[in-house]
């Protein structure tokens, strides 16, 4: 057959042979110092011996010595996603990593970009922000041997930074409890799309069970129905539309609300209303945004910049050292007093 007719030599070719992954081919043309030097130099072998000619783009990475990281999140980038991608970006040096936001709008975008990355060697290692990774898709990760590490969620397998949200729940009825308060609502947001990983049940959850032993104890805590609100969060605006009765003669003396930014709103319309906090209405946000500090909100604070810190921190011990084992690490919480409640 003649040389024209030769299929052209590919990375999954030079992978094959050399018995690593296509995503470690892609790292030695790369970022080869993040390789192992006997694995660098098998690759270059194969390379020679099989008069592989890299893409121009590959070559000026190689040059560029700089590792590409992606970082996967929903679109309706929140307040808290910000502080996250700030973490990755402070502890990344942007000399060595580019690092490139993949923003999700649908569950089949989220599977076309997932399908992608982990075939394309496009990018360096993965962090995924909030979102819920199919099965399927683990599986074709796994295969191609991307480095991923998960924020918000867990799977076997990945490494990830989570917090137990309800303790969290727990902590916010445990500080109102100490605080004096018996009678409460709770607002709190969560979005329908499939996709995300919504945290506000699991916080009402460990809410309401704490609120629960302590009336098992004799005392006598309330959370009327009709102050709950759990409301789907619009892809438009976070305006989750207040019931009016968190404001009236029969209002709660304390509102839990599962994130700042909800927070912040029941304090301006209690304002409003004439209400003043907390002699009126004493309110506990989540997040410990920089607003909670602006508005003086009591809040749990879920250290957001550090989880963000700890997966690039995670991800770059994985790409340099090569290390294979799996590390979960669960964030502390802890309530930030101001004057709220």
């Amino acid at each position: 057959m003649g040389t024209n007719s030769k299929r052209a030599i590919t990375i999954k070719d030079i992978a094959a042979k050399a018995g690593v992954s296509s995503s470690t081919v892609s790292r030695v043309l790369s970022a080869p110092g993040m390789v192992n030097e006997n694995t660098r130099e098998r690759v270059y072998k194969i390379m020679e011996a099989l008069s592989f000619t890299p893409k121009p783009v590959m070559v000026a990475k190689s040059l560029s010595r700089i590792c590409r990281i992606g970082v996967l999140l929903p679109f309706f980038v929140r307040d808290s996603f910000v502080e996250r991608v700030r973490g990755i970006t402070d502890t990344m040096p942007a000399s060595d990593y580019e690092i490139i936001l993949y923003t999700v709008t649908s569950q089949r975008q989220l599977d076309e970009y997932l399908a992608t990355l982990s075939t394309e060697n496009w990018i360096d290692g993965l962090i995924v922000i909030g979102l819920n990774i199919p099965e399927s898709a683990r599986l074709r990760l796994k295969r191609a041997g991307l480095d991923v590490v998960l924020i918000q969620q867990t799977y076997p397998g990945f490494s990830g930074v989570s917090i137990d949200n309800v303790r969290g729940g727990r902590l916010a009825a445990e500080y109102l409890l100490n605080r004096g308060y018996r009678k409460f609502g709770f607002i709190g947001a969560f979005s329908s799309q499939p996709f995300t990983v919504s945290a506000t049940e699991d916080r009402l959850r460990g809410f309401r069970e704490r609120l629960l032993e302590e009336n098992e104890r004799g005392a006598t805590t309330i959370l009327d129905e009709a102050h709950v609100q759990v409301t789907e969060l619009s892809l438009e605006s976070t305006d989750i539309g207040i019931r009016p009765v968190f404001f009236s003669d029969d209002r709660p003396e304390a509102v839990f609300a599962a994130s700042d930014t909800i927070a912040v709103r029941v304090m301006k319309e209690a304002l409003d209303r004439g209400l003043q906090v907390p002699n009126d209405l004493a309110v506990l946000g989540f997040d410990n945004l920089e607003i909670a500090d602006l508005m003086n909100l009591t809040t749990v604070s879920q250290h957001l910049h550090h989880s963000g810190k700890i997966a690039a921190e995670m991800l770059m011990k994985g790409l340099q050292e090569r290390v294979s084992i799996h590390n979960n690490v669960v964030i502390d919480l802890e309530v930030v007093e101001r004057r709220s409640c």
